[in-house]
């Protein structure tokens, strides 16, 4: 299912960016400008988890109990700390927002 239908329908948002030719994991761990930037903060900041192999093919899972300073680098750092596979967000709470498109016709004067 796809992943804005499937939080939109609890309410809630995963971090998304503003472009939609960049995954998920160049937006996170690159920092990541969304659309609840204002409010949320960058997609990296909802980045609570994540599993990776380091360079010695060790797999490891990261979090604020398991390698806390590597999540802070992983957190916006632009990689070089290993392969990232998986990642884990936080969900951020959104209410119902609606959107819709304005057209104004523009008289053009002949003078």
């Amino acid at each position: 299912m796809d992943l804005d239908a499937a939080t939109a329908a609890h309410m809630l948002a995963a971090p998304s960016g503003t472009f939609v030719d960049t995954g998920i994991g160049g937006l996170t761990l690159t920092g990541g400008i969304g659309w609840i930037l204002a409010s949320q903060g960058f997609a990296c900041d909802a980045l609570i988890g994540a599993r990776m192999v380091t360079i010695d093919g060790d797999v490891i899972d990261v979090d604020d109990q398991h390698e806390p300073e590597l999540l802070w680098g992983l957190r916006g750092g632009g990689g070089n700390f290993g392969i990232v596979t998986h990642l884990r967000y936080a969900l951020t709470p959104v209410p119902r927002t609606f959107g819709e498109h304005f057209a104004f016709e523009v008289p053009v004067s002949a003078t």
